[in-house]
């Protein structure tokens, strides 16, 4: 058993370490096609680890501002962006869409490349949407945390969705 999971924990990371690495070298480049993908693809990693059930904001409104993924029942919203910045985060915390989700709590899932600081800053929540930086910033590190932690067969479906995404199932 332990075995079977510390080889699920290795794959689980590298898949995530790809996926990371390619976004960053394709943000690099200004090839954003590849962010717009990721957004649907951690919908369904975030919504494996953490039992959400987020939906693409951007299903409804083409580029929803701000908002990339909300999950309705328990009242998030998540912005997913290969730009791990203070100013990021700023920018998204003063749009005045932060309004419409009040009693809402925001997280950020940051893809490519990562700057753990961002976590430890503090930021202008003008719209006072519910936010801490240090559990709200979700970073790889948080996914393969929070992999670790879970059972056998909560693992096995997360690394399924995770080879799906990543094209390693097929």
């Amino acid at each position: 058993m332990t075995l079977l999971r510390h080889e699920n924990t290795d794959e689980f990371n590298a898949v995530i370490a790809a996926l990371n690495n390619e976004l960053a070298v394709e943000g690099n480049l200004n090839l954003l096609s590849q962010a717009v993908h990721a957004e649907e693809s951690f919908k369904r990693i975030l919504n494996s680890l953490y039992g959400w059930n987020l939906e693409n904001a951007n299903e409804g409104t083409q580029n929803a501002e701000g908002v990339d993924l909300i999950d309705r029942d328990n009242r998030l919203v998540v912005q997913v962006s290969i730009s791990c910045t203070k100013e990021k985060i700023n920018q998204t915390l003063k749009k005045t869409i932060m309004k419409q989700y009040a009693g809402y709590r925001l997280k950020f899932a940051f893809v490519g490349k990562q700057d753990s600081a961002v976590k430890t800053k503090s930021y202008k929540n003008e719209n006072q949407i519910e936010f801490d930086p240090a559990s709200d910033i979700i970073l790889s590190v948080d996914l393969a945390r929070r992999f670790m932690h879970l059972d056998i067969e909560s693992q096995e479906r997360a690394l399924h969705v995770a080879r799906q995404e990543t094209g390693a199932d097929f």
